[in-house]
Protein backbone atom coordinates (compact mmCIF):
# COMPACT_ATOMS: atom_id res chain seq x y z
CA UNK A 1 0.00 0.00 0.00
CA UNK A 2 2.76 2.39 1.17
CA UNK A 3 4.64 1.79 -2.22
CA UNK A 4 1.40 2.94 -4.53
CA UNK A 5 0.91 5.79 -2.43
CA UNK A 6 4.58 7.14 -2.76
CA UNK A 7 3.96 6.24 -6.84
CA UNK A 8 0.46 8.32 -6.89
CA UNK A 9 2.70 11.05 -5.23
CA UNK A 10 5.22 11.11 -7.90
CA UNK A 11 2.80 10.30 -10.66
CA UNK A 12 0.78 13.81 -9.13
CA UNK A 13 4.52 15.70 -8.36
CA UNK A 14 5.17 15.80 -12.05
CA UNK A 15 2.20 16.81 -13.40
CA UNK A 16 1.77 19.45 -11.26
CA UNK A 17 5.49 19.99 -12.01
CA UNK A 18 4.65 20.20 -15.75
CA UNK A 19 1.24 22.39 -15.30
CA UNK A 20 3.70 24.87 -13.67
CA UNK A 21 6.28 24.69 -16.34
CA UNK A 22 3.89 26.28 -18.46
CA UNK A 23 2.17 23.01 -20.71
CA UNK A 24 -1.50 23.28 -21.68
CA UNK A 25 -4.09 20.59 -21.44
CA UNK A 26 -7.24 20.38 -23.53
CA UNK A 27 -7.40 23.81 -24.12
CA UNK A 28 -10.66 24.47 -26.52
CA UNK A 29 -10.81 26.98 -29.39
CA UNK A 30 -13.86 28.06 -30.69
CA UNK A 31 -15.21 28.77 -34.16
CA UNK A 32 -14.79 32.28 -33.97
CA UNK A 33 -11.35 32.11 -32.77
CA UNK A 34 -8.17 31.18 -33.81
CA UNK A 35 -5.10 30.53 -30.86
CA UNK A 36 -1.65 30.85 -31.26
CA UNK A 37 1.29 28.71 -29.50
CA UNK A 38 3.98 30.50 -27.30
CA UNK A 39 6.88 28.02 -26.49
CA UNK A 40 9.52 29.26 -24.45
CA UNK A 41 8.64 33.14 -25.45
CA UNK A 42 8.48 32.22 -29.38
CA UNK A 43 6.04 32.28 -31.20
CA UNK A 44 5.08 28.95 -33.43
CA UNK A 45 4.54 29.09 -36.92
CA UNK A 46 1.56 27.57 -37.24
CA UNK A 47 -1.61 28.63 -34.90
CA UNK A 48 -4.01 26.47 -33.84
CA UNK A 49 -7.36 26.09 -35.79
CA UNK A 50 -10.68 25.36 -34.08
CA UNK A 51 -11.05 22.13 -31.38
CA UNK A 52 -9.56 21.14 -29.04
CA UNK A 53 -5.70 21.45 -28.22
CA UNK A 54 -3.15 20.23 -25.76
CA UNK A 55 1.24 20.40 -25.26
CA UNK A 56 3.25 18.98 -22.89
CA UNK A 57 5.85 21.33 -24.11
CA UNK A 58 7.77 22.97 -21.49
CA UNK A 59 6.68 26.85 -20.69
CA UNK A 60 4.05 26.06 -23.87
CA UNK A 61 0.95 28.80 -23.73
CA UNK A 62 -2.13 28.96 -26.17
CA UNK A 63 -3.25 32.43 -27.13
CA UNK A 64 -7.32 33.23 -28.04
CA UNK A 65 -7.52 35.81 -30.73
CA UNK A 66 -11.03 36.29 -30.81
CA UNK A 67 -12.85 37.00 -33.92
CA UNK A 68 -16.43 38.60 -32.40
CA UNK A 69 -17.85 41.10 -33.94
CA UNK A 70 -17.65 44.68 -31.88
CA UNK A 71 -20.63 46.89 -32.10
CA UNK A 72 -20.24 50.55 -31.00
CA UNK A 73 -21.78 53.76 -31.35
CA UNK A 74 -19.69 56.95 -32.34
CA UNK A 75 -20.85 60.72 -32.25
CA UNK A 76 -19.64 63.84 -33.13
CA UNK A 77 -21.57 66.87 -32.63
CA UNK A 78 -20.04 69.12 -35.21
CA UNK A 79 -18.99 68.37 -38.48
CA UNK A 80 -18.50 70.89 -41.47
CA UNK A 81 -20.49 70.08 -44.92
CA UNK A 82 -19.12 71.10 -48.03
CA UNK A 83 -20.80 73.80 -48.13
CA UNK A 84 -20.28 74.86 -44.25
CA UNK A 85 -22.86 74.00 -42.91
CA UNK A 86 -22.11 72.48 -39.16
CA UNK A 87 -24.25 69.34 -37.86
CA UNK A 88 -24.11 66.77 -35.82
CA UNK A 89 -23.60 62.78 -36.93
CA UNK A 90 -24.15 59.14 -34.68
CA UNK A 91 -22.52 56.47 -36.17
CA UNK A 92 -23.24 52.70 -35.81
CA UNK A 93 -19.97 51.12 -36.28
CA UNK A 94 -19.34 47.16 -36.39
CA UNK A 95 -15.90 45.63 -36.51
CA UNK A 96 -13.76 42.48 -35.76
CA UNK A 97 -10.19 41.64 -35.33
CA UNK A 98 -8.68 39.90 -38.01
CA UNK A 99 -7.87 35.80 -37.19
CA UNK A 100 -5.88 34.40 -40.02
CA UNK A 101 -2.83 32.76 -38.89
CA UNK A 102 -0.44 35.80 -39.80
CA UNK A 103 -2.85 38.59 -38.41
CA UNK A 104 -3.26 36.83 -35.37
CA UNK A 105 0.67 36.31 -34.45
CA UNK A 106 0.97 40.32 -35.73
CA UNK A 107 -0.84 40.87 -32.94
CA UNK A 108 0.46 39.03 -30.24
CA UNK A 109 3.83 40.51 -31.46
CA UNK A 110 2.80 44.57 -32.65
CA UNK A 111 -0.78 44.77 -30.23
CA UNK A 112 -1.15 43.02 -27.73
CA UNK A 113 -3.27 45.86 -25.79
CA UNK A 114 -5.80 45.05 -28.52
CA UNK A 115 -6.67 41.96 -27.70
CA UNK A 116 -8.82 43.59 -24.85
CA UNK A 117 -12.52 44.68 -26.27
CA UNK A 118 -12.76 47.61 -24.99
CA UNK A 119 -9.07 48.99 -25.89
CA UNK A 120 -9.98 47.57 -29.32
CA UNK A 121 -13.43 50.06 -29.43
CA UNK A 122 -11.10 52.67 -28.45
CA UNK A 123 -9.08 52.78 -30.75
CA UNK A 124 -11.29 52.65 -33.65
CA UNK A 125 -13.45 55.47 -32.13
CA UNK A 126 -9.87 57.51 -32.11
CA UNK A 127 -9.87 56.72 -36.24
CA UNK A 128 -13.38 57.43 -36.27
CA UNK A 129 -13.51 61.22 -35.53
CA UNK A 130 -11.18 61.84 -38.42
CA UNK A 131 -12.88 59.24 -40.87
CA UNK A 132 -16.11 61.06 -40.01
CA UNK A 133 -15.27 64.62 -40.75
CA UNK A 134 -13.20 63.87 -44.09
CA UNK A 135 -16.66 61.59 -45.49
CA UNK A 136 -18.89 64.99 -43.99
CA UNK A 137 -16.21 67.38 -46.06
CA UNK A 138 -17.31 65.25 -49.31
CA UNK A 139 -21.17 66.32 -49.40
CA UNK A 140 -23.21 69.33 -48.94
CA UNK A 141 -26.08 69.96 -46.13
CA UNK A 142 -29.16 68.72 -48.82
CA UNK A 143 -26.49 65.93 -50.05
CA UNK A 144 -26.24 64.38 -46.21
CA UNK A 145 -30.07 64.80 -45.71
CA UNK A 146 -30.96 63.21 -48.86
CA UNK A 147 -27.90 60.23 -48.95
CA UNK A 148 -26.86 58.97 -45.67
CA UNK A 149 -25.22 55.58 -47.29
CA UNK A 150 -23.03 58.03 -49.37
CA UNK A 151 -21.66 59.35 -46.11
CA UNK A 152 -21.58 56.02 -44.34
CA UNK A 153 -19.64 54.70 -47.44
CA UNK A 154 -17.24 57.19 -47.64
CA UNK A 155 -16.22 56.53 -43.39
CA UNK A 156 -16.06 53.48 -44.06
CA UNK A 157 -13.78 53.78 -46.55
CA UNK A 158 -11.22 55.82 -44.02
CA UNK A 159 -11.74 53.52 -41.23
CA UNK A 160 -10.83 50.77 -43.76
CA UNK A 161 -7.57 51.95 -44.49
CA UNK A 162 -6.55 52.89 -40.44
CA UNK A 163 -8.16 49.91 -39.13
CA UNK A 164 -6.57 47.61 -41.42
CA UNK A 165 -3.31 49.25 -40.17
CA UNK A 166 -3.80 46.75 -36.91
CA UNK A 167 -5.47 43.64 -38.29
CA UNK A 168 -9.01 45.29 -37.63
CA UNK A 169 -11.56 44.69 -40.19
CA UNK A 170 -15.07 47.42 -40.58
CA UNK A 171 -18.26 44.97 -40.76
CA UNK A 172 -20.38 48.28 -41.36
CA UNK A 173 -20.89 51.80 -40.81
CA UNK A 174 -24.78 53.29 -40.22
CA UNK A 175 -25.33 56.55 -40.24
CA UNK A 176 -28.13 56.42 -37.22
CA UNK A 177 -28.73 59.93 -36.90
CA UNK A 178 -27.78 63.47 -38.29
CA UNK A 179 -28.28 66.26 -36.43
CA UNK A 180 -28.79 69.73 -37.57
CA UNK A 181 -27.97 73.30 -36.04
CA UNK A 182 -31.12 74.85 -34.01
CA UNK A 183 -30.96 77.70 -35.83
CA UNK A 184 -30.42 76.18 -39.12
CA UNK A 185 -33.33 74.10 -38.34
CA UNK A 186 -35.64 77.03 -38.02
CA UNK A 187 -34.71 78.92 -41.39
CA UNK A 188 -35.35 75.00 -42.54
CA UNK A 189 -38.46 75.35 -40.78
CA UNK A 190 -39.60 78.57 -42.25
CA UNK A 191 -38.48 77.46 -46.03
CA UNK A 192 -40.53 74.58 -46.01
CA UNK A 193 -43.67 76.73 -44.66
CA UNK A 194 -42.99 79.13 -46.88
CA UNK A 195 -42.41 76.67 -49.94
CA UNK A 196 -45.94 75.23 -48.76
CA UNK A 197 -47.66 78.43 -49.07
CA UNK A 198 -46.51 78.78 -52.69
CA UNK A 199 -47.14 75.18 -53.74
CA UNK A 200 -50.97 76.00 -52.32
CA UNK A 201 -51.28 79.26 -54.29
CA UNK A 202 -49.93 77.57 -56.97
CA UNK A 203 -52.47 75.38 -56.69
CA UNK A 204 -55.23 77.68 -56.09
CA UNK A 205 -54.18 79.60 -59.65
CA UNK A 206 -54.45 76.63 -61.58
CA UNK A 207 -57.96 76.23 -60.29
CA UNK A 208 -58.96 79.25 -60.47
CA UNK A 209 -57.91 78.65 -64.38
CA UNK A 210 -59.51 75.50 -65.21
CA UNK A 211 -62.88 77.53 -63.85
CA UNK A 212 -62.22 80.75 -66.10
CA UNK A 213 -61.28 78.03 -69.28
CA UNK A 214 -64.59 75.88 -67.95
CA UNK A 215 -66.51 79.53 -68.42
CA UNK A 216 -65.05 79.79 -71.82
CA UNK A 217 -65.52 76.98 -73.03
CA UNK A 218 -69.37 77.32 -71.97
CA UNK A 219 -69.73 80.61 -73.18
CA UNK A 220 -68.19 79.50 -77.07
CA UNK A 221 -70.73 76.23 -76.50
CA UNK A 222 -73.49 78.14 -76.26
CA UNK A 223 -72.20 80.50 -78.87
CA UNK A 224 -72.06 77.57 -81.32
CA UNK A 225 -75.42 76.61 -80.17
CA UNK A 226 -76.73 79.92 -81.43
CA UNK A 227 -74.89 80.69 -84.49
CA UNK A 228 -75.97 76.63 -85.31
CA UNK A 229 -79.65 78.20 -84.43
CA UNK A 230 -79.35 80.88 -86.65
CA UNK A 231 -77.63 79.07 -89.91
CA UNK A 232 -80.75 77.11 -89.86
CA UNK A 233 -83.28 79.69 -89.23
CA UNK A 234 -81.52 81.17 -92.37
CA UNK A 235 -81.44 77.89 -94.43
CA UNK A 236 -84.85 77.49 -93.92
CA UNK A 237 -85.72 81.26 -94.86
CA UNK A 238 -83.47 80.79 -97.99
CA UNK A 239 -85.54 77.59 -99.09
CA UNK A 240 -88.79 79.76 -98.37
CA UNK A 241 -87.56 82.48 -100.43
CA UNK A 242 -86.54 79.97 -103.19
CA UNK A 243 -89.66 78.39 -102.99
CA UNK A 244 -91.99 81.77 -102.97
CA UNK A 245 -89.42 82.85 -106.35
CA UNK A 246 -90.34 79.68 -107.89
CA UNK A 247 -93.71 79.93 -107.34
CA UNK A 248 -93.40 83.25 -108.99
CA UNK A 249 -91.75 82.33 -111.78
CA UNK A 250 -94.47 79.96 -112.77
CA UNK A 251 -96.84 82.47 -112.32
CA UNK A 252 -94.96 85.02 -114.62
CA UNK A 253 -94.65 82.15 -117.05
CA UNK A 254 -98.10 80.98 -117.03
CA UNK A 255 -99.10 85.00 -117.69
CA UNK A 256 -96.76 85.45 -120.16
CA UNK A 257 -98.56 83.17 -122.20
CA UNK A 258 -101.46 84.74 -122.13
CA UNK A 259 -99.20 88.24 -122.77
CA UNK A 260 -97.47 86.53 -126.13
CA UNK A 261 -100.13 84.25 -127.27
CA UNK A 262 -104.16 86.21 -127.79
CA UNK A 263 -105.68 82.89 -128.76
CA UNK A 264 -104.27 81.20 -125.97
CA UNK A 265 -105.94 84.49 -123.43
CA UNK A 266 -108.97 84.36 -125.15
CA UNK A 267 -109.58 80.34 -124.70
CA UNK A 268 -108.39 80.93 -120.87
CA UNK A 269 -111.34 83.54 -120.54
CA UNK A 270 -113.97 80.99 -121.98
CA UNK A 271 -112.78 78.57 -119.48
CA UNK A 272 -113.05 80.86 -116.81
CA UNK A 273 -116.67 82.05 -118.16
CA UNK A 274 -117.80 78.42 -118.12
CA UNK A 275 -116.80 77.92 -114.51
CA UNK A 276 -118.96 81.47 -113.67
CA UNK A 277 -121.56 80.10 -115.56
CA UNK A 278 -121.99 76.19 -114.95
CA UNK A 279 -124.34 74.35 -116.15
CA UNK A 280 -127.47 75.92 -114.84
CA UNK A 281 -130.08 77.83 -117.18
CA UNK A 282 -129.32 81.22 -116.12
CA UNK A 283 -128.44 84.13 -118.42
CA UNK A 284 -126.04 87.01 -117.93
CA UNK A 285 -126.51 90.12 -119.82
CA UNK A 286 -123.63 92.02 -119.89
CA UNK A 287 -123.05 95.50 -121.28
CA UNK A 288 -121.70 96.36 -124.51
CA UNK A 289 -117.64 97.20 -124.25
CA UNK A 290 -117.50 95.66 -120.79
CA UNK A 291 -114.23 93.86 -119.66
CA UNK A 292 -114.96 90.72 -119.13
CA UNK A 293 -111.35 90.15 -117.93
CA UNK A 294 -111.86 91.94 -114.05
CA UNK A 295 -114.97 89.80 -113.30
CA UNK A 296 -113.12 86.62 -114.33
CA UNK A 297 -110.41 87.36 -112.13
CA UNK A 298 -111.78 88.45 -109.67
CA UNK A 299 -114.18 84.86 -109.54
CA UNK A 300 -117.25 87.15 -109.24
CA UNK A 301 -120.52 86.75 -111.18
CA UNK A 302 -122.01 90.43 -112.83
CA UNK A 303 -125.49 90.94 -112.72
CA UNK A 304 -126.22 92.67 -115.90
CA UNK A 305 -128.47 95.86 -116.14
CA UNK A 306 -130.89 97.72 -119.24
CA UNK A 307 -133.05 95.44 -120.38
CA UNK A 308 -131.86 92.19 -119.13
CA UNK A 309 -132.94 90.04 -116.53
CA UNK A 310 -133.18 86.26 -116.18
Amino acid sequence: MKSKRFLIVVVLMVVFSMLMSGCYLWDEVNPNETGVEIVGGQISEYCKMPGVHTSWQYRADLRHIKGDTLTFEFQDPSVATKDTQIMGVTLTIQAKRKIDCESAKDFIINWPSLLNDDALVQAILATAGEATKNGTRGFTFNELLSDRNGLANAITEALIEDAGKYNVGIVNVIVKDVQIDPEYQDILKEKAELTAQIEMANRRKDLITANAEADVLEQESEKLVLDAQLLREQAQTSVQVEIAQREGEVVAAQWNVYIENEKAFELRKLELLGNVVGDNDKMWFIPQGFDLTTVLLQGDPLVGGGNGGE
